[in-house]
């Protein structure tokens, strides 16, 4: 995955994706014009923009986000800007409906408010800032590529350049029923700073301060890109953990669960992928893996497969294969691979009969 900067010509490949609103009783092609509007003022507009993320030519995911918003009100409402998006209707980009224009100016008003702005329409915190320069708005997942950590890999990204912007914090608008978001933004270190009316939907506001320190996006942004046959070693100033773990199939989800609990006991994880399926791979960005390693693939190759883990290894290492092409690897390759790392393996026949249908279901009768 790629993370980078919208340009013009991605304006429509965002606005397809664009999710649409919960209660909006509207055409879905006002709804486009409307959010193309959108996408091409953020590209165009000097201090925003739209991160978005990448797989194969495919987009995955995007955050709105701006660095001024002040100034951005201003650049919206510029004559400038008035007469770029005038020409674009002489042009028929967005087309002629009253209703479509009066919703553009509805959002327009709501959009650049400050949360001051709310204080009575909704019910605010003591906590709540007077003004906040650095914004982010609409964050987003593309529903293929949703619990891979796409989201997580743009907030870091975003907010590492807000912060060498020199923006002291960054907040941000989610609806107050929208409790995935919500936790995802608190474990990203966002504080809750009360409760808003926005465009007839509550909305909590949060706050992340952002510290001069080291970026912390690149890590997991890194891991993701990782090229074919590359590896990550991410430094940690942990204490040695309990020994270290080899995990294989960091991509599928249960490779991802094993590796989230081992780090969570204090063991070192090492994640390892093949390379056909290191493109997107959840198990690189998780923070509990210190090593991530792309690995030749485990078919016929099998021999290149275990070499190469006896490079990522370390003697004593444990080895935890994962999915079946894998474990059918290592129980073929158990002698040399038992030379560096400690193991648990059931036979070949017994994981060759746990996975067909047909034995389990005679050995089920047998008992």
């Amino acid at each position: 995955m790629s993370v980078r900067q919208a340009a013009g010509a991605d304006a429509w490949a965002v606005t397809e994706e664009h999710p649409l609103p919960r209660d909006g009783d509207a055409s879905e092609r006002l709804y486009q014009n409307y959010y193309l509007v959108k996408t091409m003022l953020y590209t165009r507009a000097p201090m925003a923009g739209i991160s978005t993320a990448w797989v194969d030519g495919s987009l995955a995911g995007f955050v709105f986000h701006c660095r001024d918003m002040n100034r951005f009100r201003g650049f919206a409402r510029s004559l400038r800007t008035c007469m770029w998006l005038a020409s674009e209707v002489l042009r028929g980009r967005f087309g002629y409906s009253p209703s479509f224009w009066a919703g553009a100016l509805r959002w327009g008003f709501q959009h650049f408010r400050q949360p001051r702005d709310y204080s009575e329409r909704g019910v605010g915190s003591e906590k709540a800032l007077p003004t906040v320069e650095a914004w982010i708005g609409t964050v987003h997942t593309v529903e293929a590529f949703r619990r891979l950590g796409v989201a997580t890999a743009l907030l870091g990204a975003v907010e590492d350049d807000l912060r060498a912007a020199g923006a002291p914090e960054v907040a941000l608008w989610v609806a107050s029923d929208n409790d995935p978001a919500r936790q995802l933004y608190l474990k990203r270190g966002y504080e809750e700073h009360g409760t808003y009316s926005r465009i007839s939907e509550d909305c909590l506001l949060m706050v992340k301060p952002l510290s001069p320190e080291a970026p912390e996006a690149a890590a997991s942004t890194d891991a993701i890109q990782a090229a074919p046959g590359k590896s990550r070693v991410t430094p940690d100033s942990r204490p040695p953990g309990k020994g270290r773990a080899v995990v294989t199939d960091a991509g599928e989800r249960v490779g991802l669960h094993i590796i989230r609990a081992l780090g969570r006991a204090g063991v070192d994880v090492v994640a390892t992928e093949v390379q056909e399926r290191a493109g997107i791979c959840p198990g690189f960005s998780s923070r509990y893996a210190r090593e991530t390693h792309v690995l030749p693939g485990c078919g016929e190759a099998g021999a290149a497969y275990a070499d190469r883990l006896l490079e990522v290894g370390r003697d004593g290492d444990v080895l935890v294969p994962v999915c079946l092409n894998s474990l059918l690897s290592v129980i073929e390759n158990r002698d040399l691979l038992s030379t560096k790392f400690r193991m648990l393996l059931p036979s070949l026949d017994a994981l060759l009969r746990a996975n067909d249908k047909w034995k389990l279901h005679g050995a089920a009768v047998e008992m």
